[in-house]
């Protein structure tokens, strides 16, 4: 539902569902579709179970700016969505963890990159992905210090795994590392545009 005063349509709660969100996509051309739940290496989870977005309907962020907070999505699904045709996807290669008594910082971190595009564009500037990349990690590597320093090892250690896990596919990458072989063999001899989709998992 759209929330008073707000650009952008609000599913949360039991409103993350596959048919709203999907229904949403289709009316409404946002230049934005942000994520923050479940994930895993084919799909955004939805509430309740089963998928929001996956390969068999990733088509619907064909243009869009995907900023997600999800684990493992960024191993094949966000790639998948940015061969597709996504403007350009901020995703996790791994599981991304944190710590409730550090909570405050991996908010920070977490919405850190969403705030420097927002930013960007607001003055009218062009999103330089990779530039924001940068500095997202550079953030995390910061609180992950701060965390040390107050002793919170845990919490530092799960800040470094979500920083280098951390992905923005904007149409300049190689693709992650996959699990199968014969992927890893099509991506050498054909490339990883072409490479990549020769081969559904």
């Amino acid at each position: 539902m759209k929330k008073a005063g707000t650009p952008y349509l609000d599913h949360s709660g039991d409103d993350a569902t596959p048919r709203k969100v999907q229904d949403t996509l289709r009316l409404f051309m946002h230049k934005h579709f942000l994520f923050y739940d479940h994930g895993s290496e084919t799909g955004l989870v939805a509430q309740g179970g089963g998928y929001i977005i996956d390969k068999s309907n990733d088509e619907l962020l064909i243009g869009r700016i995907v900023y997600t907070l999800a684990c493992s999505w960024g191993l094949d699904g966000g790639w998948e969505a940015k061969r597709k045709g996504a403007r350009a996807v901020h995703c996790y290669a791994a599981v991304v963890g944190f710590m409730t008594s550090a909570l405050p910082e991996f908010q920070e971190s977490f919405n850190h990159g969403f705030k420097l595009l927002h930013e960007r564009m607001n003055k009218g500037l062009e999103p330089n992905f990779k530039g924001i990349l940068a500095l997202e990690k550079q953030k995390m590597t910061e609180l992950s210090d701060k965390l040390m320093k107050q002793g919170n090892f845990m919490a530092a250690a799960w800040m470094n795994t979500n920083r280098d896990s951390l992905k923005w596919y904007d149409g300049n990458d190689e693709p992650p590392e996959s699990k199968c072989f014969w992927r890893r063999l099509a991506v050498r001899l054909f490339g990883p545009k072409l490479g990549w989709g020769l081969l559904k998992k």
